[in-house]
């Protein structure tokens, strides 16, 4: 009887061990799963952080062509380009006052 209970024990040992094992190399696995996984998503963020740099600079560049350009703009240049001249608008304003007729 007394040896049934210690090998009854001992396979209980055994799959506590096993299960144990187990979670233990599975905790492992994902730890260095997420390791990985966070240098990788860091080395990602510094790339784009460098591409947001280099496309800031060139929309700033391409800024300044812009008022560069639009300065250079005058009457004279745009009478060779072709444009003509437009007629001075009126414009009409509502009278925006409400009366109340009695």
């Amino acid at each position: 009887m007394q040896t049934k209970t210690i090998r009854h024990i001992s396979h209980i040992q055994k799959e506590i061990f096993w299960a144990t094992s187990t979670t233990f190399i599975a905790l492992v696995g994902l730890y260095v799963f997420f390791l990985a996984s966070s240098v990788v998503n860091v080395a990602v963020r510094q790339n784009v952080n460098d591409k947001v740099v280099a496309l800031s600079s060139k929309v700033a560049q391409l800024e300044f062509q812009y008022v560069s350009l639009q300065n250079g703009v005058t009457s004279d240049v745009a009478t060779a380009e072709g444009y003509v001249a437009q007629a001075p608008v009126a414009y009409v304003a509502k009278d925006t006052r409400l009366s109340i007729a009695r």
